[in-house]
């Protein structure tokens, strides 16, 4: 039986949602996409594999909701690649989020929910 180990559900993004991923001894910085996300973590697209355990620092922009980027600290737990597609799909989950942008997540997180709920009716 495959139980859901995660406390938050994570929400799928369907918009173009960019976010810029850099890692502590990496000094390049990577643009990636986010495909889900929850209170807790993100499942980003890259065109690099990063190793599990890997601390990272992601920040993203949502124009409509967002007057600047969110900037979280994470940890990679697992990355694959993407079947059919070039790329690599990889789980971070949050380490650090400032007081300030735990809401926005939040209302992120719920947001998408909402949309999702709404055009499944």
């Amino acid at each position: 039986m495959n139980k859901e180990r995660r406390k938050h559900k994570r929400i799928n993004i369907d918009i173009d949602l960019i976010a810029n991923l850099k890692g502590d001894t990496d000094s390049e910085l990577y643009q990636s996409f986010v495909k889900n996300i929850s209170e807790e973590g993100v499942c980003i697209i890259l065109d690099k594999e990063i190793k599990p355990e890997t601390n990272v620092h992601i920040n993203f922009y949502i124009p409509e909701i967002m007057s600047k980027p969110i900037e979280i600290s994470g940890k990679t737990i697992w990355g694959k690649p993407i079947e059919n597609e070039k790329g690599y799909a990889h789980g971070v989950m949050f380490t650090d989020v400032p007081e300030k942008d735990k809401a926005i997540i939040e209302h992120v997180s719920r947001l998408i929910y909402d949309i999702r709920k709404a055009e499944s009716k």
